[in-house]
């Protein structure tokens, strides 16, 4: 069961998540929340125009209600014959208005995107990057570009061997996203030095 809202410029996509194993008997589920601005995906690697109702993992930014919660950690409700109802809805209502519904709040416009810290929500290293492109702010964009850089040469994964020819793919790829708009990066990405063009 997925909704839907246009908010500022923001799509925003809410999805009750049933678990697989559901029966008759019992089950669960927990609620998956997305966000999509179009003029920000249009400026990511491999855009494909969005639906009018997109999936939520179709979203450039996902988050699970329970990273919303106090305790950060991933929560599904359990409901059986036994379950209250009204208690249960009740719940949910507050977890709506207390959790939910203030982060969307927070991301209803490109530039609100664009100032947004890096939580673990963002889906791709580009998205604030892309944001930051459109609400004309380059030298923040080329910080972004420059952190995940940093980011990919300092992963242990990224210096084995057999990691070598998709390291550097994704690290031109990185830098002709920059190029393409009209980043300019001072990089010496064999030898680690990566920075933005100081102006």
């Amino acid at each position: 069961m997925t909704f839907y809202r246009q908010n500022g410029e923001a799509l925003q996509v809410v999805n009750v998540q049933s678990n697989r194993w559901n029966s008759n008997e019992s089950g669960s589920f927990t609620i998956n929340v997305g966000v999509d601005f179009a003029e920000v995906a249009k400026l990511m690697p491999g855009y494909l125009p969005m639906s009018a109702t997109p999936k939520e993992y179709c979203c450039i930014l996902r988050i699970r209600v329970g990273d919303l919660m106090p305790a950060g950690k991933d929560h599904w409700w359990a409901i059986t014959p036994k379950t209250n109802v009204e208690e249960l809805s009740a719940e949910l209502v507050g977890i709506w208005t207390s959790n939910i519904e203030p982060w969307l709040d927070k991301l209803k416009t490109v530039s609100s995107l664009a100032s947004q810290p890096k939580p673990s929500t963002w889906q791709n290293p580009y998205l604030r990057a892309a944001a930051n492109v459109l609400v004309g702010n380059q030298a923040e964009a080329a910080e972004c570009i420059v952190a995940e850089i940093k980011r990919i040469n300092s992963d242990p994964d990224a210096m084995h061997p057999a990691n070598a020819k998709l390291k550097d793919e994704r690290l031109a790829k990185l830098l002709k996203w920059a190029a393409d708009q009209n980043l300019t990066i001072v990089s010496d990405v064999k030898h680690g030095i990566v920075e933005p063009e100081k102006t």
